[in-house]
């Protein structure tokens, strides 16, 4: 038995079945290509979702803290420079001041 013989008829045979594998790599590139695309568009509306929701935390969280600092400028948690945070924190918290801590009442917020 010749080995030229048998490599020939072996390289022929691929040769044939070429356009047979070529349907399937169509198949297979188009499902790839298909689910390539859904891919992304998920990723893409995946990261839209995640922008709009640490937007939409941010402005909530501004406009609490804005709204502390106005409604503390008119109240009487007033006692001079830093002493705003200190009572949104108190309120916030919903705690009283701590013990040893004294408010001067008679003074109004300066923090602005």
């Amino acid at each position: 038995m010749c080995w030229s013989t048998d490599l020939r008829i072996l390289v022929m045979l691929l040769l044939d079945t070429l356009p047979m594998l070529g349907n399937v790599l169509l198949l297979c590139f188009f499902v790839f290509f298909i689910f390539g695309i859904i891919r992304v568009f998920v990723v893409v509306l995946v990261a839209i979702v995640v922008v709009v929701v640490i937007v939409v935390v941010v402005v909530v969280i501004v406009v609490v803290a804005f709204s502390f600092s106005s409604s503390l400028a008119s109240s009487a948690y007033s006692c001079g420079p830093g002493c705003c945070a200190i009572a949104a924190f108190w309120i916030f918290r919903q705690t009283s001041p701590p013990l040893g801590s004294s408010i001067d009442h008679s003074t109004r917020c300066t923090d602005q």
